[in-house]
């Protein structure tokens, strides 16, 4: 800032004299801004008059919409009265343009160190050189439209004052029912359907008002072909800023000048937004130019970039041909920027921004933050800091301990990690007297975790799973991709951090990524990248392996990612809470073959379709049942059972019968293993059950066209759908809207709970297991065991997907498991499932016990108890086969030899002449002491033995909790009686808060919002913080009785210690929880025929024939010892040894 003044050149008001420094042309500063000021002298006495205008046309925001030709005849005359007038913020806003620039996304030191290397670097070919890269940003500015026009021409462009706007976000349509886009510049103010029709014609004539059809809809050709070209003009600023950096071209700065004094001359009028967005409409105050709302604010960060990039460069002080009299700059100041940043301050103050922390929230704040450090306007750039939706709070409550963004929605997930870095930036160079030096978030613990590693952690066959409110993934990948942006993120923290132990660290990140980019060296997809300079500088020797190269679970978010050999396969269980942008499926699963996501998760469309279809349960591959969707106000998300990681097998199983609390569910509980076979093939167990309700429908799709099926034999097709015949909602517009619905509102859900989208339904009860694959494109074949009374309908789903849905239907009060295996992918071997013979199965219907071959000559055995331990054989061989584990598996070579054999929360399992006895199911103890800030527990345990459980996964819970929390055990000191875990990640904070008033009675009155305390529906608080700890920082704590409506109070046991004006914090555990360790065993043969024991505790296992087990002790082979009061079968004992890991002779 150095002495800059403050200076508002329109009212006239300034301190010191910074204001009459002279600039390129030689005059003075104040002498260029005189006109202005004398010109609308009294401006701040007649804004009132201004306002109250604007109000009475509808341009601030109105509790109803005034009929639309009303709106046109004021607009117009709006557009008369007050076009003259600069728009003026309110009194106590006073901008700064004497600050030197560029000040908000780039320092002068930054851009002064490129444009000395760019001048120094020698002449090369090199594509990669300093020069070649900002010729690149060069070229892209030259490719705009607008080089080749003069200035006239672009003006000639530019909507009319007052004019309506489509944006095409939400997909408008044509009267044809397929969407409109602009054809482009050779045929202005034309649009085109994807039905080949022009428009506007004859037949549907548009003057800017829009063309209503009988049934009083009304579309906007003028209007979108209005948000086309403000759209094209806003995105070109940055290029021919980033350009005029590059080069010193004055034609890219003087460009970008005009460019915003004609943006700037409508911009204060352009109030409404895009009237194809479901919140705007004729009359109010929604939005600016072809922008809603909070994306508002998101243009605002390219206005301020651009504009901070050419400050200096004398083109912005040229006379504005928009508002004559007036410089460009003050034009742009005011009219635009000021204008934007009131709108979003007024905005960011309402309900649903001012007490949420959600991404648009995040937008507004950015929005502020971006035009008050640019115009050193501390009101607005402080805001982001100090209000109670500062970017400290939304790392607190919107952040999880693994580093994932609260809102159920990978998409939203990943664009929120780029608002959040926006901050990051612009706090990094602030300067104002509030914070001279700035806020340096990249030595944030939890900011980091948003990004070091936090792709590598979600990725599952070289991708994020595209769950909840996002695309639908139509990708092939493989492996770990490079993410140019993620790269660039993590090079953040090698210039910002502030330790150089973390800056090592991160190089070695940085490095690790950069590998993935065989051959170039250098950063060169963004102009932030080029600008400084992001090459790899000697750091190759640095690579880090990374982390998602196994599989993994995510307490935070609830996600278990199951991970194959073979990079390009893998699934993705959900059973965390479903909260914004979420959908209604927990337990769904997303199933990956041959780099595809096959599963088909239906996506993130419009209208009717988003909320009819996409949002329901029946569209996912998971359970619906009695007819409807899951959750109810109080439900917030499920959880983790057991987790297990093994050699050529991993498996999660999580529950959640909150899901469907409100339909007398008393089970709802899923367990998905995948399987790597010999040669690269595999498949997938999936065991669901469920308990209670009157229907239980299993869906299951796939993304293939082309469908067939076996062992079943379907009826004819009814009429209608699985809703019934009145239901016939399976033809869809390309806005989203059904075709049969198309008199509804843009908002209208259709009723059903989506089963009115299934069409013509086909059913089939079959005796034995049947199979239903779909293919071209990839291969998804499910197969599935039979249950009595169980029927199969194959339906036709909604004309977007264009493909078959599988629905097996339980009625009645008999809970049967739906048992099923899955392959993925073309060019398999086919894998043949068969049921074993249980003892008592109809006694004990949840046991499950089963058998997959494969083609390879392996034969796997499969088994879960749930009431009783399971005692099977199988018919061909007659090989009995029995255990007590929530899961069992062994597999068997051509010859009947064991190949591996797994066990999970049991204490015996027996194949044969094969025994495996445990000790314990799972590692169970009750903690006495909590040390949140270094993440360490104290718990007294219940079992004496030694157990290595460094690595291992436990589960903290209470009779109280809604869910568990599970963590990775990072070290494990016994002392006594007692265990000192170290838990991963060590961050127990599940939100913070301030108290805004003094707690009375059992209520604390805390001021931020608690975004994992809404689900998705929204009917009212979840139950997610229930029984947590709330404390403050003297010690005062109490347990979490309720979440209260506004989503922040907080309902407590005792409130006393608190006091007004605490800063709170809630943390994940507590004294008195119950910590468990699900206890998984895994022994499998290595390729010397040797076997490895993965066990976190001492096992007894039998020998092949009369051959003892030897142990090798890292030196040398030693009899392990003979376990006593076995005499049938000779045991032997291993005791486990560093890491949980023995190598055996058997």
């Amino acid at each position: 800032m150095g002495n800059a003044a403050q200076t508002d050149p329109v009212r006239g008001r300034g301190h010191g004299g910074a204001c009459g420094t002279r600039g390129r042309d030689g005059m003075r500063r104040s002498d260029r801004l005189d006109s202005a000021s004398s010109r609308i002298c009294g401006a701040g006495r007649r804004r009132t008059a201004i306002w109250r205008s604007l109000r009475e046309t509808g341009f601030v925001r109105l509790e109803t919409a005034l009929e639309p030709n009303r709106i046109i005849k004021r607009r117009k005359h709006m557009a008369s009265s007050i076009r003259s007038e600069l728009w003026l913020p309110p009194e106590e806003i006073v901008p700064d343009l004497s600050l030197i620039h560029p000040r908000v996304f780039y320092s002068q030191e930054t851009i002064a160190s490129y444009q000395e290397a760019l001048k120094q670097e020698a002449p090369s070919n090199d594509r990669y050189s300093r020069r070649s890269l900002a010729a690149k940003l060069a070229e892209q500015a030259d490719a705009l439209h607008f080089m080749a026009l003069k200035d006239e021409e672009i003006f000639r462009l530019l909507p009319a004052p007052y004019s309506y706007y489509w944006y095409g976000v939400t997909n408008p349509v044509a009267p044809d029912g397929t969407r409109v886009h602009p054809i482009g510049w050779d045929s202005p103010g034309k649009v085109i359907s994807e039905a080949g029709h022009t428009y506007p014609n004859e037949s549907y004539p548009d003057e800017g008002e829009g063309w209503e059809d009988p049934q009083g809809r009304r579309y906007y050709f003028v209007g979108r072909w209005n948000g086309f070209v403000v759209d094209e003009m806003s995105k070109a600023l940055e290029k021919l800023a980033y350009a005029y950096i590059a080069t010193g071209d004055m034609r890219y700065a003087r460009k970008a000048a005009v460019l915003f004094d004609g943006l700037a001359s409508i911009y204060p009028t352009a109030t409404e937004g895009p009237l194809d967005y479901p919140e705007c409409a004729p009359g109010l105050e929604g939005g600016r130019l072809e922008r809603p709302l909070y994306q508002v604010a998101r243009t605002m960060l390219w206005f301020v970039n651009a504009a901070d990039l050419i400050w200096s460069s004398g083109a912005l002080d040229a006379p504005s041909v928009a508002f004559p009299g007036y410089t460009i700059k003050v034009n742009l100041v005011y009219n635009l920027l000021l204008n934007g940043a009131d709108y979003c301050y007024r905005e960011s103050h309402r309900p649903g921004y001012f007490d949420q922390l959600h991404n648009g929230t995040a937008d507004y704040n950015l929005g502020l933050l971006a035009v008050g450090s640019l115009l050193g306007i501390e009101t607005y750039a402080s805001w982001m800091l100090d209000g109670p939706t500062s970017i400290r709070y939304m790392l607190a409550n919107n952040v999880d301990r693994d580093g994932n963004y609260f809102e159920t929605s990978a998409l939203y997930g990943r664009w929120t990690q780029g608002l959040y870095m926006h901050a990051a930036d612009m706090l990094y160079e602030l300067r104002i007297p509030k914070y001279p030096n700035g806020v340096n978030l990249f030595d944030d613990a939890r900011f980091a975790r948003c990004y070091v590693g936090l792709a590598d952690k979600n990725a599952i066959a070289g991708r994020a799973p595209a769950y909840g409110d996002s695309p639908v993934d139509d990708r092939i990948e493989s492996g770990l991709g490079f993410d140019p942006l993620e790269a660039e993120w993590i090079y953040r923290f090698c210039l910002r951090a502030g330790s150089d132990e973390q800056r090592v660290k991160y190089r070695r990140v940085f490095a690790e990524l950069m590998s993935r980019r065989v051959g170039v060296p250098v950063l060169d997809d963004s102009a932030w990248a080029i600008l400084n300079d992001v090459r790899l500088q000697g750091e190759e020797d640095l690579s880090e392996s990374p982390r998602s190269a196994v599989s993994d679970v995510l307490g935070g978010k609830g996600l278990a990612y199951l991970r194959s050999k073979r990079a390009d396969r893998g699934a993705v269980l959900r059973y965390g809470p479903t909260l914004n942008h979420g959908h209604t499926d927990e337990l769904a699963i997303m199933l990956y073959g041959d780099g595809r996501e096959l599963s088909f998760d239906p996506g993130y469309g419009m209208s009717h379709y988003r909320s009819g279809w996409q949002f329901q349960t029946i569209s996912h591959v998971t359970v619906a049942v009695n007819g409807v969707s899951q959750l109810d106000a109080k439900s917030a998300g499920g959880s983790l059972r057991s987790f297990g990681a093994f050699s050529e097998m991993s498996f999660a199983e999580a529950s959640d019968e909150a899901a469907y609390a409100n339909e007398s569910v008393r089970e709802y509980r899923r367990l998905l293993a995948m399987v790597d076979l010999p040669g690269g093939d595999g498949y997938f167990v999936d065991l669901f059950r469920v308990e209670g309700g009157h229907m239980r429908d299993y869906s299951f799709h796939g993304k293939g066209v082309a469908f067939r099926s076996e062992g079943l034999q379907l009826s004819d097709s009814r009429p209608g759908s699985l809703g019934g015949e009145s239901m016939d909602w399976g033809r869809i517009y390309g806005d989203g809207r059904v075709e049969a619905l198309s008199d509804q509102s843009f908002d209208y859900v259709p009723p059903g709970h989506g089963y009115g989208f299934l069409m013509k339904p086909r059913s089939a009860k079959p005796e034995g297991a049947w199979s239903a694959e779909w293919s071209n494109p990839g291969r998804l074949k499910l197969t599935m065991l039979p249950a009595v009374g169980r029927e199969i309908i194959v339906l036709d789903g909604p004309s977007v997907m264009g493909v078959q849905y599988a629905i097996a239907r339980d009625e009645g009060d008999a809970a049967r498991p739906f048992v099923s295996v899955i392959e993925a992918g073309e060019n398999r071997e086919p894998v043949t499932v068969s049921p074993l013979s249980v003892k008592e199965q109809e006694t004990f219907p949840s046991n499950v016990a089963f058998s997959v071959s494969s083609g390879t000559s392996v034969v796997d055995y499969w088994l879960s108890a749930k009431e009783k331990e399971i005692h099977a054989a199988d018919p061909a061989s007659g090989i009995a086969i029995s255990s007590d584990a929530e899961l069992a598996r062994v597999s068997i070579d051509a010859e009947g030899n064991i190949r591996s054999a797994q066990m999970a929360k049991g204490t015996s399992l027996r194949f044969g002449s094969f025994v495996l006895i445990a000790a314990h199911a799972e590692l169970k103890g009750t903690i006495t002491a909590v040390d949140a800030e270094r993440g360490e527990i104290r718990m007294e345990r219940s079992w004496e033995e030694e157990a290595e459980v460094a690595g291992a996964l436990c589960l903290i819970d209470s009779p109280s909790y809604s869910h568990n929390s599970p963590y990775r055990i990072s070290s494990c000191l016994t002392d006594g009686r007692d265990a000192i875990i170290g838990l991963d990640p060590g961050d127990l904070l599940l939100a913070s808060g301030k108290l805004r008033e003094r707690p009375e009675g059992g209520d604390l009155p805390n001021g931020v919002n608690l975004p994992f305390s809404r689900n998705v529906r929204r009917l009212g608080p979840n139950a997610y913080f229930k029984g947590k700890r709330v404390e403050n920082d003297d010690g005062a704590a109490a347990t979490i009785r309720a979440v209260q409506s506004d989503y922040a109070g907080i309902e407590v046991d005792d409130a006393s210690g608190f006091r007004e004006g605490d800063y709170i914090r809630i943390v994940d555990t507590q004294a008195g929880d119950e910590l468990s360790i699900p206890v998984t065993v895994d022994l499998t043969r290595l390729a010397c025929g040797d076997y490895e024991l993965r066990s976190p505790i001492a096992v007894c296992l039998s020998s092949r024939g009369d051959r003892p087990i030897e142990v090798w002790n890292g030196e040398k082979w030693r009899p392990a010892a003979r376990e006593a009061g076995y005499p049938a079968v000779p045991l032997y004992r291993i005791e486990p040894m560093e890491g949980g890991i023995v190598t055996l002779r058997m």
